[in-house]
């Protein structure tokens, strides 16, 4: 692809560009186009930025995002169970989770998100904005959670649902591998909650 190619690249896509550094020697660069000008482009790098001239540039080409993983694996399931943790625990992408979840539902997967706490739960998605995702609580009343608050839980989707479900049709992601060990044993698919990779 040519310089100009390059140039007009729209701001936010992420590119791997093949240019010639200061000393002649060809050097990759891997980042988001963030500004551009008539002479360059900046590159948002995991380093931080890099001007970029574009008449530097021998090679570039677009890089298409990888599938998020456990998207992939919670899209397999007849339904989709989440930790409230994956969507507004503290190491959690709240607007990439926010994202996955409206993707799941366009295609008509049933989707829930496991508290233990509704009430605390309804006022945390509100205060994100997240009002729409409240219909999709489940919280069953147990105190602890572990293989009953599992069998609770599940009986509660089922009543929601209006349908037997087996347990191997339920994908579930948690942020904690304990959760995660414990729905393994209760019977359902589950995977440690794992945020897409940084552009």
């Amino acid at each position: 692809m040519s310089e100009e190619s390059l140039a007009s690249v729209p701001l936010g896509q992420r590119v791997t560009v093949r240019r010639l550094s200061d000393d002649g020697r060809p050097t990759d660069t891997v980042g988001v186009v963030s500004e551009r000008d008539e002479e360059s482009v900046t590159l948002e790098t995991k380093r931080g930025p890099v001007r970029v001239l574009l008449s530097s540039v021998q090679v570039f080409r677009l890089v298409t995002p990888v599938p998020w993983r456990i998207a992939k694996f919670l899209a397999r399931g007849e339904l989709a169970v989440l930790s409230l943790s994956t969507l507004l625990g503290p190491e959690a992408p709240t607007r990439d989770t926010a994202e996955l979840i409206d993707g799941l539902l366009t295609t008509d997967t049933p989707v829930f998100l496991l508290t233990e706490s509704e009430a605390q739960a309804v006022g945390d998605l509100e205060g994100h904005g997240l009002g729409h995702l409240v219909p999709l609580l489940l919280s069953p009343d147990a105190d602890q959670p572990g293989s009953d608050f599992l069998a609770l839980a599940h009986a509660r989707l089922q009543d929601q649902l209006g349908e037997v479900v087996a347990a191997g049709d339920v994908h579930f992601t948690a942020t904690d591998p304990q959760t995660v060990e414990a729905a393994r044993q209760f019977g359902w698919q589950a995977r440690i909650f794992t945020p897409p990779s940084p552009a």
